[in-house]
């Protein structure tokens, strides 16, 4: 007969989707509690890393944007080699023949100007607005890092879980290995006395070797787990580290009268404070693409040297250079634009709305699983309060079969099918308390107490 965990092996795969690469870090023992192993997570978390970045690259942005409405200060150089000077033909005033044409050659071979210019927006009403929507995209940044946090502290939690049942797990199927091979060597030296027969024998063997599978296999999956939990946490995954909190605290931390009775406050999720900034974000763009049709207005301030040679000896002290300089305004009046400005407004409105519809689509959405989280909290306590006597039950029928077993009342085949039925029911309850942590941790984030 052949043990194994199936339900341990799907919550693996359930909380195998990590979104974080471990980070370096050195290999001295660490120790979390869960709040430690949250926190840690969002201090060295990658995924949670890039979303600060974001938010830096926002904050740039908006002084990058900034800085376009400020003074401009350019300066140009130009210098231009005249290797043969254009030739022009004129009337011929000067011997008294207009009639004829005389070539002339103005201008010098070498020339040079050197210019600083100023310039300054007046007015530019979608810079204005585009100011506003930087803004709202750094908020925007700033709760998806938060978002992002919410995230990683909700899987390590999970999956913190998952270890500590893993852990439990390997435990029962350790204890249960260790007492029917206790039955084996008891039943070995019954069939070597005379008192029952082979199959006896070779019926627990088969259970035992099965346990002892079972045993490997579930310290594999448990130490599948902990690597998931240093990959969500950005710890190397050679670092050693021990989990303090225990089941039976986590387990006690679970209020359900409390918790189905606390308010909810749609405001609050961070999920609707996103779809809302978005909201916000549509509208501002669709104002700055009416802002299009204004005109806009710039100043500009120019001072400039020009000098002209037949050699080139621009740096000659004794040479002039002469200034010139001119203030002057720049008005832009847009006028058609064969419907593309119009087209665009549209397709901003259109934006607009769907930000509406989905901010509104998620906030029943939110509603909707709150209620949801609250009936499943229930149903998994439950659950687990009926599994949990299903096992003391299981176990209690396991103890006393064996010891039929050793007075000759009972079979090992007996002791065999009852031991299934016990590990068949410590993998229910570890699946109800599995769903109970899963339940309670969902309803935390949906209350904003994550």
């Amino acid at each position: 007969m052949k043990y194994s965990l199936p339900i341990f092996s799907v919550i693996v795969f359930l909380f195998s989707g990590g979104i974080s690469s471990p980070a370096q870090q050195d290999t001295a023992k660490h120790t979390f509690s869960l709040k430690e192993a949250q926190e840690y997570a969002v201090q060295y978390n990658l995924t949670v890393e890039n979303a600060r970045k974001d938010l830096d690259h926002a904050n740039a942005q908006i002084k990058q944007y900034l800085a376009t409405g400020l003074p401009q200060v350019n300066s140009n150089l130009n210098y231009q080699d005249n290797l043969e000077l254009r030739t022009t033909l004129l009337p011929d005033f000067f011997n008294g023949n207009p009639d004829k044409k005389i070539p002339v050659q103005f201008g010098n071979q070498h020339t040079a100007d050197f210019g600083i210019i100023v310039s300054q927006m007046v007015f530019n009403g979608p810079f204005i607005v585009g100011l506003e929507a930087t803004r709202i995209l750094q908020q925007l940044n700033a709760q998806n890092l938060k978002k992002t946090e919410t995230d990683i502290r909700e899987m390590v939690a999970q999956t913190y879980y998952l270890v500590l049942i893993g852990e439990k797990t390997q435990q029962v199927i350790e204890e249960n290995y260790l007492n029917m091979k206790k039955s084996l060597n008891e039943t070995r030296k019954m069939y070597e006395a005379g008192f029952t027969d082979d199959i006896a024998v070779d019926q627990l063997q088969v259970s035992v070797t099965s346990l002892g599978n079972a045993v490997k296999s579930a310290q594999r999956q448990t130490e599948a787990s902990m690597r998931l939990l240093k990959f969500q946490m950005g710890l190397d995954l050679d670092t050693p580290i021990h989990l303090t909190d225990s089941l039976d605290k986590l387990i006690r931390q679970v209020n359900v009268t409390t918790l189905v009775v606390q308010p909810f406050r749609l405001v609050d999720q961070i999920e609707f404070q996103v779809a809302d900034t978005r909201e916000k974000l549509a509208s501002v763009n669709l104002k700055k693409e009416k802002f299009t049709y204004m005109p806009s207005l710039n100043l500009n301030y120019s001072n400039q040297w020009s000098a002209m040679r037949n050699e080139f000896n621009f740096f000659n002290p004794n040479e002039n250079w002469y200034y010139s300089s001119f203030l002057g305004l720049s008005l832009s009046i847009p006028i058609f634009s064969s419907g593309m400005r119009k087209s665009t407004v549209n397709m901003r409105r259109i934006e607009l709305e769907q930000a509406a519809v989905t901010k509104k689509l998620l906030s029943e959405n939110l509603k909707m699983q709150y209620q949801q989280a609250r009936d499943d909290l229930v149903t998994a306590y439950e659950n687990f309060l009926n599994e949990k006597k299903n096992v003391d039950l299981a176990k209690k029928v396991v103890n006393k079969t064996a010891v039929k077993v050793q007075l000759g009342t009972a079979s090992s085949l007996d002791l065999t099918q009852v031991n299934s039925q016990y590990l068949q029911t410590q993998t229910r309850y570890f699946s109800s308390l599995i769903n109970l942590l899963k339940a309670k941790i969902h309803l935390d984030r949906l209350l904003n107490q994550i």
